[in-house]
């Protein structure tokens, strides 16, 4: 591992090499630290991220969007190496709005007794001119590991939940399930059902699910989201920015049911700018009997109102597009998850 951390510098750089301390398995780390698609997965200062140039692998760019208050706005970075039998990362920075100019960087994982692993990440970043090498890595170190202590706190929660025994709830009892997904719904209101089968076991994906305060880990419309009540709880409320050029711009939701034994979540829309008034939603996630814990389903139900001058037909579909294209994202998350982590 030493020899991926191994920089040449130039006469006006800097560099330096940080390591973190895992409690979770090495898949499951380097399945987060991989996306370079979703670096705010663990990256609390980036507010969002789009891809430029191609679709996460080697050779992609992205551009980083950081929180405002902080000394930077935006940040273009290339994807230069990423070797998943060795679980190598390089990225370069190459442009934006920032202090960090020629910065390169590097990112391995490696695997330690007792099922925890070990992050090291190294740097070389131009001294920039009337700035001196300490404050130069000193700046640099304090972004890194805040990121690192963000990526331990992020793979040892998801560890903790996946490794849980969890109650299997089989499909075969769908009274049981049906309960959940019983609406009442007024003259006004209309809503439907959804499922999606996941070829992932049931405690990756209720851990996914579960984040009330990250929808975006798999919610790809989401740009943002933070919590404005609570920490993630029953009772909390969070404020969601959505992706622009979709019909929304803001969303405040809070989490009034969280069953971590029966995997059973119900979130309702209190207001925003956006089409869903009166919105309430239940999300289960369930054991599919026949694969012995290797797939899961997920079903979602939801009531809504229909607004004035639209039918339950249009309605419907509106909301339907958007639950169906966050459960196949879901499956494509967890699933790539279970593939590294069970390959």
């Amino acid at each position: 591992m030493e020899s991926y951390h191994i920089h040449a510098l130039l006469p006006n750089q800097c560099g330096s090499s940080l390591v973190q301390t895992i409690d979770a398995p090495l898949p499951l780390v380097w399945s987060v630290i991989r996306q370079f698609d979703n670096p705010q997965a663990y990256k609390q200062f980036i507010r969002s991220c789009k891809m430029c140039v191609g679709d996460g692998g080697i050779g992609s760019i992205r551009e980083v969007m950081i929180h405002t208050g902080l000394p930077a706005k935006t940040s273009m970075e290339r994807l230069d190496k990423l070797d998943d039998d060795n679980h190598v990362m390089d990225f370069s920075i190459v442009g934006g709005e920032h202090r960090l100019v020629n910065y390169s960087s590097t990112m391995t994982v490696q695997e330690e007794k007792g099922r925890k692993s070990v992050v090291i990440q190294s740097y070389v970043v131009d001294v920039p001119a009337g700035s001196s090498k300490e404050d130069t890595c000193l700046f640099a170190n304090t972004i890194i590991e805040c990121n690192l202590r963000s990526l331990a706190k992020v793979t040892e929660r998801m560890a903790a939940h996946c490794s849980t025994a969890a109650r299997p709830v089989y499909m075969s009892n769908m009274t049981q399930m049906d309960s959940y997904h019983n609406h009442a719904l007024l003259p006004n209101q209309c809503g439907s059902t959804l499922v999606q089968i996941i070829d992932a076991p049931l405690p990756l994906v209720w851990s996914i699910l579960r984040q009330f305060d990250n929808p975006q880990a798999y919610k790809l419309f989401i740009k943002s989201c933070t919590t404005r009540t609570g920490d993630g709880g029953v009772g909390s409320i969070r404020e969601v920015t959505v992706s622009s050029g979709l019909p929304g711009k803001t969303s405040m939701e809070r989490l009034d049911r969280l069953d971590v034994e029966k995997h059973v979540m119900n979130i309702s829309i209190l207001g925003g700018e956006h089409k869903l008034v009166n919105y309430r939603s239940t999300t289960t996630v369930h054991e599919e009997e026949e694969e012995k814990g290797m797939k899961t389903v997920v079903i979602e139900s939801y009531v809504v109102d229909i607004p004035g001058g639209s039918s339950e037909e249009d309605t419907c579909l509106f909301a339907n597009t958007i639950i169906g294209y966050n459960l196949r994202s879901l499956a494509k998350v967890a699933e790539r998850m279970a593939g590294c982590w069970f390959s």
